[in-house]
């Protein structure tokens, strides 16, 4: 499923209008619906946005960002993730937000593939 479709299917599922998810995240609602129709990627995002919206729906940012289908609210490789920027000495919130979210993205990516291939 891509950013756009699952961003969709969990408001709906959820029986949020563009308008609620809108308001209670402070998200403009025609950024929601560029983002829901696939006409602006996930990348544009913001840290800040994209955690606002996770919170808001009530899923787990690697749910979120499509690393895996289980939308249970919980702690996985995007939190990792960021621990092991601010291990090696990254400081994330001084991030450009579009940057940290790729670089999040990517790195829980590789640390599920480790895992999930018997790396961890």
């Amino acid at each position: 499923m891509e950013f756009g479709e699952r961003l969709q299917h969990v408001r709906r599922r959820r029986n949020l209008s563009q308008y609620k998810l809108s308001k209670e995240t402070g998200i403009a609602q025609s950024y929601l619906s560029r983002l829901e129709a696939g006409k602006r990627p996930m990348e544009t995002m913001t840290l800040g946005m994209a955690l606002r919206l996770a919170k808001a729906l009530r899923i787990s940012m690697d749910y979120l960002c499509g690393l895996y289908e289980d939308d249970n609210l919980k702690e996985g490789a995007v939190a990792v993730w960021i621990g092991v920027l601010i291990h090696n000495g990254h400081r994330p919130y001084a991030f450009n937000g579009h940057a940290l979210l790729s670089s999040i993205a990517k790195g829980a990516r590789s640390y599920y593939s480790d895992h999930q291939e018997g790396g961890g």
